[in-house]
């Protein structure tokens, strides 16, 4: 008579957990803290390229923003602020004004492997509303858009934006009000670029203010985002 012997594995040693095929963010970025840029402190990303000379003015609170025109103007900086980010949060102060393109980028990081985010405006030219569009890019067949353009927002008048990501979804806000959503597979970005003010591919531009630029190692939840204006 032949005895025929099972040899029990454990689950867990045959199957890949999900948190090692996709990493996911590290509960220490719970506790980091946001890194700031304003146009009072230009080189907190390092020294930028200045295309066309956008320029600064003061606000009637005493603080700096840069003032680019909507023709061939940004401040290009030599890295990518999410770089090694499996969960962010960007949040940007801006001003568009009413007379802006219908399509402009007001910040575009793209890292070396074409890995891209970018926060951008639809305006109606009609109206001068605009709506937000932002976009993640991280394989020509995985990419994710989100723009309703029945939301849409006053020009010339300050907005807080913010775009989150938290390993799967993509979330973006106006002025701390939830708009859309949707899922995405993006890998933690590695070294490259960010612009403000224009594509990095110098297309695209924005008329308008930035005041302020903040990124946060996690996905921020609404509570937590920026929502005093000047």
């Amino acid at each position: 008579m032949t005895t025929t012997r099972l040899l029990l594995i454990p689950i867990s040693a045959l199957a890949l957990s999900a948190s090692s095929l996709f990493p996911v963010p590290s509960a220490a970025n719970e506790s980091a803290t946001a890194e700031t840029w304003t146009a009072s402190d230009a080189g907190l990303w390092g020294k930028p390229e200045r295309i066309g000379a956008p320029g600064i003015v003061k606000l009637p609170s005493g603080n700096d923003c840069t003032y680019f025109n909507g023709n061939y103007q940004a401040l290009v900086f030599p890295l990518n602020p999410i770089e090694g980010l499996g969960a962010f949060t960007i949040e940007v102060l801006f001003r568009p004004d009413a007379d802006g393109a219908e399509e402009q980028r007001f910040f575009h990081a793209e890292d070396e492997q074409e890995r891209r985010v970018l926060l951008e405006t639809r305006l109606d030219p009609n109206s001068g509303r605009w709506s937000l569009d932002t976009h993640l890019w991280a394989d020509p067949s995985t990419r994710q858009t989100l723009l309703d353009r029945s939301k849409t927002h006053s020009p010339d008048a300050w907005h807080w934006v913010a775009l989150t990501y938290d390993g799967q979804t993509m979330r973006h806000y106006v002025n701390g009000v939830f708009e859309l959503e949707g899922d995405i597979r993006f890998p933690p970005p590695s070294k490259g670029r960010v612009s403000l003010g224009m594509r990095l591919n110098k297309i695209s531009p924005f008329k308008g203010s930035i005041r302020e630029v903040r990124i946060s190692p996690r996905a921020l939840p609404p509570a937590e985002l920026q929502s005093k204006l000047p």
